[in-house]
């Protein structure tokens, strides 16, 4: 029984340490350093880094790809956004805005 439980538990910090990779890349491709990773990650699970769950985590990382994915989806259609806004704003005296 010692053996297994050894185990498990090894498993289970392989996996923590596994999705704990996966938060800090996640987090670099949306441009953000370690520590501020780690912090979002604390604040979320409201746990230190370490003592963070494979459940947590798991949770951490798919909220940081929601906002990776909602970056990819800004950057694509910001230009456009831009410029029709651009061209529907108008000052209070109805001209145009100034660039």
């Amino acid at each position: 029984m010692g053996l297994n439980h050894a185990l498990a538990t090894l498993d289970d910090r392989a996996q923590r340490a596994a999705l704990r990779d996966g938060i800090l890349e996640c987090g670099r491709l949306i441009g953000w350093a370690t520590r501020t990773t780690i912090v979002f990650t604390e604040g979320f699970t409201r746990r230190p880094w370490k003592r963070c769950t494979r459940l947590e985590l798991s949770a951490v990382l798919d909220e940081l790809r929601s906002i990776r994915r909602a970056y990819e989806i800004r950057r694509r259609t910001l230009p456009g956004i831009r410029c029709a806004r651009r061209a529907l704003r108008t000052r209070r005296n109805g001209r145009a805005p100034r660039d």
